[in-house]
């Protein structure tokens, strides 16, 4: 696995802009080609390490009838958590 550093300003601006959130931001490492654009809604515990997302993951599906009345999808990643 690649070496992990830490999240920049930027990063975490893009992050907290989509509405993410960690206990302390600084307990969040990153592989070096991470791109924090894709995360939305994802609340951060402990010691997180994120590696590079290079491809789409749907997390949830429903039709246009039941869309409407569903939340949008939240994550939360506790302490140990490698992705």
């Amino acid at each position: 696995m690649s070496n992990y550093r830490q999240l920049t300003q930027t990063e975490i601006e893009v992050l907290e802009n989509n509405v993410c959130w960690a206990e302390d931001w600084q307990r969040v490492m990153v592989a070096e080609g991470f791109k924090p654009y894709n995360f939305h809604r994802v609340i951060f515990y402990g010691d997180i390490r994120l590696g590079e997302f290079n491809k789409t993951v749907e997390v949830t599906r429903a039709s246009s009838s039941t869309r409407a009345s569903m939340m949008p999808p939240c994550a939360t990643l506790r302490s140990a958590t490698t992705v």
